[in-house]
């Protein structure tokens, strides 16, 4: 299976192909720290120093090498299919066993069979509608606003759950709730460009895209 990566992303990882082993895993040190800690800028400003690249630069390549990971798990490689994929990208036999170490302890800790990856479903949407009329300071104004209470499926997958689904099954579902308010001119906006991404989704180039990475 093919990774979808854009040029860019292709542009970033081979300037992580072209360094020496011991200053690849620097870089892979960099990833693996996104993983457990999110972005660290003092952590990439302290390594470009030590692997003399600009700042900016380290922090692309090793952004782009977290989307190659996390696309990986998103697409359910497995171990050959990935090793495959970062030869393809340019990566020699010593970088891509270092990769594949960290695809696999990464893999276990995320749940490389999707769990974690799988983004929250909708559930649940309640709505008000509120005006504010006027104040003591202003007798005549017009405030109106759109409350929401939006509830989100979580579905997870390993031994950190909250609701059990049954007692035969290792998933858990956990339901998220958030509160947002949003004047009427701001949610017909939104719905304009949820209506417009629907409609490209559904485009004949999309369906190119879709059957290209099945």
């Amino acid at each position: 299976m093919l990774l979808f990566l854009t040029e860019a992303h292709k542009r970033h990882l081979g300037i992580l192909s072209e360094l020496s082993l011991s200053a690849f895993k620097d870089a892979c040190t960099v990833a693996s720290s996104y993983f457990k800690n999110g972005p660290d800028l003092k952590l990439v400003q302290e390594t470009s120093q030590k692997l003399d690249l600009p700042p900016k630069q380290l922090q692309h390549a090793v952004e782009a090498l977290v989307k190659l990971l996390l696309e990986s798990f998103k697409n359910k490689l497995k171990a050959d299919e990935f090793s495959r994929s970062s030869e393809a990208l340019g990566f020699d036999d010593e970088q891509r066993e270092l990769l594949l170490k960290i695809f696999e302890e990464e893999g276990k800790s995320l749940g490389q069979d999707g769990g974690l990856l799988i983004p929250p479903h909708f559930h649940n949407l309640e709505w008000r509608f509120e005006a504010q009329v006027a104040s003591r300071s202003l007798m005549h104004q017009l405030c109106p606003l759109v409350t929401l209470n939006l509830q989100l499926k979580d579905t997870q997958i390993g031994p950190h759950e909250k609701v059990k689904i049954n007692e035969n099954s290792s998933k858990s579902t956990q339901i998220q709730t958030h509160t947002l308010q949003i004047d009427p001119v701001g949610l017909l906006h939104i719905t304009g460009i949820l209506e417009q991404a629907l409609a490209e989704g559904s485009s004949r180039h999309c369906r190119r895209v879709q059957r290209s990475l099945e």
